[in-house]
């Protein structure tokens, strides 16, 4: 029976156990998701160097797609468990619009490499034994059959290409070409923007200074700063604005998950500009 190495990183009081799947502060256990202990320890592995947020995202979550927030929030975990920032103490260092980087000084230590048995060093007899000819003459004519469909695939993906690249110019060259303005400009990632249906008002997830806390803003389209429209610490993302767009609904992730309307419209107010003054209170459901 071969025997697994037991890979530990040690920083600070805390001890990473990757075998057992545990973080220890002074041999006591801290509390991490299956996911936010991930992607700590992918960030603990590459400690010293930046990891890119695309790049965190495929180790963690690597046959699924998920929204940047999911990122933000895993990282938001993993910084109220260790008390980062508590009495000077920096682990996780956020590089903004790019990713993460674990500062703190790492120890690793670990026994040695696992051992492989002799059974498992040695091919047994049935392994060993040629391939019958009936197999290798299927195994060929599959070969080719796939052989020939990729083919296909790809001088019909190379039409398609050119056929779109054709296009693409005379489109380009029938009109002006389309102005892009930006509408919002706050350091870090905002995501899910949402149009009001009259067009005139737009929400926006945006994670927050440190990207940790997705938050749910609004403001006019071309005119006036963003106003805050949660504040609550677990994400707040996907904002939907009702017909009439007098309301936002939005999926609240976390121990209080749900459906949620906003409970600050009237208190935001005072401060809206004048054109978005009507609109009424809005109760949570």
């Amino acid at each position: 029976m071969s025997h697994q190495s037991k890979h530990l990183y040690e920083f600070g009081p805390f001890r990473l156990d990757v075998a057992e799947r545990l973080l220890l502060r002074d041999s006591e256990s801290v509390a991490l998701t299956p996911k936010a202990f991930d992607l700590f320890l992918a960030l603990v592995e590459h400690h010293g160097h930046l990891l890119e947020k695309e790049e965190l995202m495929k180790l963690v979550w690597p046959d699924t797609f998920v929204e940047e927030a999911n990122l933000s929030y895993n990282i938001s975990l993993i910084r109220k468990s260790l008390g980062d920032g508590e009495n000077g103490q920096r682990y996780i260092e956020t590089v903004p619009k790019r990713g993460y980087r674990f500062v703190a000084g790492v120890r690793e230590s670990g026994a040695e490499p696992a051992k492989i048995t002799e059974a498992a060093a040695h091919k047994t007899e049935g392994e060993a034994r040629p391939e019958p000819l009936a197999t290798k003459i299927k195994s060929h004519r599959k070969g080719a059959l796939l052989a020939l469909v990729a083919l296909v695939t790809t001088i019909g993906g190379t039409g398609i290409g050119v056929y779109k690249f054709i296009t693409r110019s005379e489109s380009k060259s029938s009109g002006p070409e389309p102005k892009i303005v930006p509408v919002t400009s706050f350091p870090g990632s905002e995501t899910q923007p949402a149009f009001s249906p009259d067009g005139n008002q737009i929400a926006v997830v945006w994670d927050g200074a440190q990207e940790d806390n997705p938050d749910i803003y609004v403001k006019l389209v071309d005119a006036g700063g963003p106003l805050q429209l949660t504040t609550n610490p677990a994400p707040d993302l996907n904002p939907v604005w009702s017909p009439d767009g007098r309301y936002i609904a939005f999926t609240r992730e976390g121990a209080e998950s749900g459906i949620y309307l906003s409970r600050r419209w009237a208190g935001l107010n005072a401060n809206w500009p004048r054109s978005f003054r009507h609109a009424p209170t809005i109760n949570s459901v």
